[in-house]
């Protein structure tokens, strides 16, 4: 990779590979991320084929599946779908000429015909085979087995046993494997491969993240996550990467203490094939394969993109602690990643809903014993309408009202025009700091905010953090900091990730995108890392910024990321999260900071950002 910084951060790396194979067994041994069983011939590694869904399996893909099966000297065997099970009293002949039409398996039967491969439909609920024994016979023969399933509980139900005592058919699955068979499936069969399946979703009433429904599924994947229709429904990402972090659940799902600290999450988008073989990971398709790695003892997560046509993939553990990378002799940009005005001063990002602790907190940060707190309550619509005479009635002044404020001035502009008037922006000039309460970040860049050139208002805000002071926000007010501002989600009726739509906003943090509320609204993980990724559409926002050095800041609720410097800390209840992208496999490095937690962004030579958890050490 391009930066020694990941293979120490995280447990596995990714690298460039120019071949999907994989030499030697002595190597496969000690490199098997997916807990494959090991071969029994060095010279072939089995495969595993998974499909994403949505719409058959094209040409290619059914190819390309009787190539790793052997070709013409294949033994191909397909399980019907659960949508294609036999009918009480169907006769087996009938059954079979059913499921070869070619609407249904038909292409399967033709092609191993066509290429002198043997091909074979595998029943369970068989009255002609009661004890099974010949259903075990062809699986213990066969190179390959296809299974389709539009509900991978339908699968596990039949297949999966208890976690610690594998059924017959898992074992001769993994059997299959071993001897340098390849086992494909798509859809829910897909899913049903791993240790730990991914069967829906929980049934939660409110508004925050998707959440997995978990059960033991066939295990031929162990310590990984599998999710397939990826691209297709909103959520998908969000019950994946939560379901990666929630270490107890995967523990009692798998019956195996600590499984969540290697385990590695895979989503295929739909009509897109993820093929894995030893430790290596190649896609073929229309879209894309996501992997997500975990390091940093669970606080970083690495996401990457992998399409049809890229160098494969090769996972490989890190021997040892590399050291850091040093950090760029320009120290206006390894000091400033964020693009906060010059200076000593703070910017505050607040995730929405309670601020209580941002009433003295806030304050102090100014490093003064009495200083002036200025307040903009212009987001919100109970108090936009309002006079500084009514503010200061109001019950906003009111909490406030602490040892760590000596006076509090209101600033609420009724007009677009004041944002130019000197007389209206002058009050900004003795604050030393400057909090936006939340609302609709629209009414604060309806006011305040110019898109072509920055409005005097936005140069004072600016002026408090260059000269030392303090700026903060919360929800709204949050999201306005950034220049490259969130104001919504582009509706799409729950179809494929969200989408964000954007505007500019007041520019305080000119290489930040801020999003606030991330735990508690669907969707925003979504529409939050597509947006990252999307370097047109930040530059057509704000035509002056460098997409690649955007960084992701999102904050929960009731939580502060406190941002001074290039040091993050974080204050409150939950958490905080940092995105930083890199220029191999299009990836985003996802760091999670607790309340706590203080990070260090540096910037590299060759321009990646590199976050560093700050942790007491003693000095050689």
């Amino acid at each position: 990779m391009g930066s020694a910084f990941f293979r120490m951060l995280l447990w596995v790396t990714l690298i460039s590979a120019s071949t999907g194979r994989f030499c030697g067994l002595r190597a496969y041994a000690e490199e098997n991320p997916f807990g494959f069983p090991e071969p029994t011939s060095a010279q072939k590694l089995g495969s595993v084929m998974l499909h994403g869904g949505g719409g058959g399996v094209d040409e290619y893909v059914r190819q390309e599946f009787l190539r790793l099966a052997g070709g013409k000297t294949a033994r191909v065997l397909l399980l019907p779908s659960d949508e294609e099970q036999r009918r009480p009293g169907e006769k087996l002949e009938a059954y079979e000429e059913k499921l070869g039409r070619p609407g249904v398996y038909g292409r399967w039967r033709e092609l191993c015909r066509d290429n002198d491969a043997h091909f074979q439909f595998l029943h369970w609920d068989c009255p002609e085979d009661p004890d099974h024994s010949r259903f075990f016979s062809a699986l213990e023969e066969a190179s390959g087995i296809w299974i389709p399933a539009e509900d991978q509980e339908w699968v596990i139900r039949r297949f999966a046993g208890d976690p610690l005592k594998p059924t017959r058919f898992q074992l001769a699955l993994r059997n299959l494997v071993a001897r340098g068979g390849v086992v494909g499936a798509s859809g829910g069969g897909m899913a049903s491969l791993s240790e730990t399946v991914i069967v829906g979703n929980l049934a939660d009433a409110e508004a925050g993240w998707t959440r997995a429904r978990l059960a033991f599924g066939l295990g031929l994947f162990q310590g990984t996550l599998l999710d397939q229709n990826f691209n297709v429904w909103s959520g998908r990402v969000e019950r994946l990467t939560d379901a990666l972090r929630n270490g107890p659940r995967l523990d009692r799902v798998a019956r195996k203490p600590g499984v969540q600290r290697r385990t590695i999450g895979l989503g295929v988008d739909r009509q897109t094939v993820a093929i894995v073989s030893g430790s290596t990971i190649r896609a073929i398709g229309e879209r894309n394969v996501h992997l997500f790695v975990q390091g940093n003892d669970g606080r970083t997560l690495a996401w990457y993109r992998l399409a049809a046509g890229d160098k494969p993939f090769v996972l490989t553990t890190a021997s040892a602690r590399e050291p850091a990378v040093p950090h760029s002799a320009k120290t206006d940009v390894a000091e400033n990643p964020f693009g906060a005005p010059p200076g000593r001063g703070t910017v505050v990002l607040h995730g929405g809903r309670n601020t209580a602790e941002m009433y003295n907190l806030f304050p102090r940060l100014t490093g003064k014993v009495h200083p002036t707190l200025m307040h903009c309550p212009s987001a919100s619509s109970s108090y936009r309408r309002m006079s500084n005479e009514e503010l200061m009635a109001s019950d906003l002044a009111t909490l406030w009202k602490t040892d760590a404020v000596q006076s509090l001035r209101f600033i609420n502009a009724d007009k677009p025009d004041r944002a130019e008037q000197p007389e209206f922006c002058d009050l900004l000039d003795a604050a030393d700091a400057f909090w936006i309460m939340g609302g609709d970040q629209s009414n604060l860049t309806a006011l305040y905010v110019n898109p072509v050139q920055p409005t005097l208002f936005q140069r004072k805000v600016r002026n408090i953090v260059e000269r030392g002071g303090v700026v903060g926000g919360s929800s709204a007010g949050c999201a306005a900091l950034s220049d490259v501002m969130i104001v919504g989600t582009v509706a799409n009726d729950g179809r494929g990730p969200a989408r964000a739509e954007l505007s500019r906003g007041l520019g305080v943090l000119s290489n930040v995108v801020a999003e606030q509320h991330f735990d508690a609204r669907h969707g925003r993980i979504e529409r939050f890392a597509e947006l990252l990724r999307n370097k047109q559409q930040l530059a057509n926002v704000s035509p002056g910024c460098d997409p690649g050095q955007m960084v992701g800041l999102a904050v929960e609720e009731s939580t502060a990321l406190i941002v001074r410097g290039n040091r993050l800390t974080v204050a409150g209840k939950n958490k905080a999260h940092v995105f930083l992208k890199s220029a191999a496999h299009d990836a985003l490095m996802w760091h999670t900071l607790a309340s706590g937690d203080i990070g260090t962004v540096r910037t590299t030579p060759d321009g990646l950002h590199q976050l560093h958890f700050e942790e007491w050490s003693v000095a050689d």
